[in-house]
């Protein structure tokens, strides 16, 4: 499957800082919680939010593009 490209730099290294700190909650008390921010490292990673595709947004600069 090909993902159009809509996450700038900045919105990808929140979403890797974010989601492994959750995951490293979820980890530490047992929960299911971690999975939460394990989408939120596969969205970086991909560098595509299906949410910003639904309201068609982009957060990429203008170089990024």
């Amino acid at each position: 499957m090909n993902f159009a490209k809509n996450m700038g730099l900045k919105d990808r290294n929140f979403r890797y800082a974010l989601g492994a700190l959750i995951v490293i909650i979820g980890l530490m008390n047992h929960t299911w919680w971690g999975l939460v921010g394990v989408v939120l490292l596969a969205t970086a990673y991909l560098q595509t939010c299906p949410a910003y595709s639904f309201l068609r947004m982009d957060t990429r600069s203008e170089g990024e593009k």
